[in-house]
């Protein structure tokens, strides 16, 4: 009996505004192109509580970046329980991709696990620290399981633009009080900065 070849794991971590929901777009797309619908083989999963930019597109079944681009996505509902992720994989899946993984609880890594034994490969992205720079959730586990990792750089750092002279924006920070590290936000609640800058623009959490 010939042994399943083990799928690989790739993982896109950064700031906020660092372009990786953008990654797994880009990604289903170029996996998708020219394929008939039900040939498809990659399919994009996230928790359901990430509803940014819902009101904007009528279908919530999507992946949204920053940006607008958008891919369909499989929703699952309790981030605490991801193990609900393994009974919607499609028959036949290949590649899976799982955004913000960060907001999951460590049972990811046992989903990712399965997926890999499967043969299945699994593109992850999320923010590598939380506002407070804290390592984020079950990120650090899933870097140290990974094939390839990417760490990406938001373009511009709110404090110094593009040309910042501290080496780019990396690290992500609160513009305003909330109450747990786990609060979604766009825009309007978070930035990217260099790490000079952080402490400057940092608004802590609510005591």
């Amino acid at each position: 009996m010939v042994e399943e070849q083990r799928g690989e794991l790739t993982v896109y971590q950064g700031p906020m505004f660092s372009d990786k929901t953008s990654k797994l777009i880009q990604l289903y797309l170029e996996l998708t192109e020219g394929v008939p619908e039900e040939e498809i083989n990659a399919h994009c999963f996230k928790w359901a509580g990430d509803n940014r930019y819902v009101d904007e597109h009528e279908d919530p079944n999507k992946l949204v970046a920053h940006n607008g681009a958008t891919a369909p996505a499989i929703l699952f509902e309790d981030k605490e329980n991801p193990k609900q992720l393994l009974k919607l994989v499609p028959k036949g899946m290949a590649h899976a991709l799982i955004d913000e993984a960060m907001f999951l609880s460590n049972e990811i890594i046992e989903v990712v696990e399965a997926l890999l034994a499967q043969g299945i490969n699994v593109t992850i992205a999320g923010l590598d620290k939380t506002a407070e720079g804290e390592p984020f959730g079950p990120m650090p586990e899933l870097v140290k399981k990974a094939d390839e990792v990417y760490n990406l750089k938001a373009s511009i750092c709110d404090k110094h633009g593009r040309q910042c002279p501290n080496g780019g924006a990396t690290r992500s920070y609160r513009k305003a009080p909330m109450k747990t590290t786990q609060t979604v936000g766009g825009k309007d609640a978070y930035g990217a900065c260099c790490v000079q800058s952080w402490g400057e623009l940092h608004v802590p959490l609510e005591e």
